[in-house]
């Protein structure tokens, strides 16, 4: 894979107490700190469950995933339990990792999710429990 080309952005989402969330963050983390950082969050009863996705992409394409230009879709197809791709576009929002501004401002909770998913990955929490 060459350098222009390479993972850019992960795609998760996520069912919580409050309903589905999604965040696509485009700072290019590896999965096992990803499914490390969401399996600790299911255990700690944060989320119920989960599906993520690593994306490669060019920069000009990872451009178009910038939520303050335009709403990111997620890639056609369906996530966790059968829940279609279009229906996910219109329910969920999503979060990058440019600006770190939750897309959740009116809920706390669901924002304070988010946060702790992102500061668990910059701290590296998922690598302690790679097999």
């Amino acid at each position: 894979m060459s350098l222009a080309h390479r993972v850019l952005a992960v795609l998760v989402n996520a069912e919580t107490p409050l309903g589905p969330i999604a965040i696509m963050d485009k700072s290019g983390v590896d999965r096992n700190s990803v499914g490390n950082t969401l399996t600790r969050l299911v255990k700690d009863g944060r989320i119920t469950k989960h599906a993520h996705g690593l994306y490669s992409m060019t920069e000009a394409q990872r451009s178009k995933f910038d939520y303050l230009r335009a709403p990111a879709h997620p890639p056609t197809g369906t996530f966790g339990k059968g829940i279609a791709a279009a229906d996910l576009s219109r329910r969920l929002h999503f979060l990058t990792g440019v600006s770190h501004r939750p897309a959740f401002e009116g809920n706390a909770l669901l924002g304070e999710i988010i946060n702790d998913y992102r500061q668990a990955l910059d701290r590296g929490t998922g690598q302690e429990d790679a097999e």
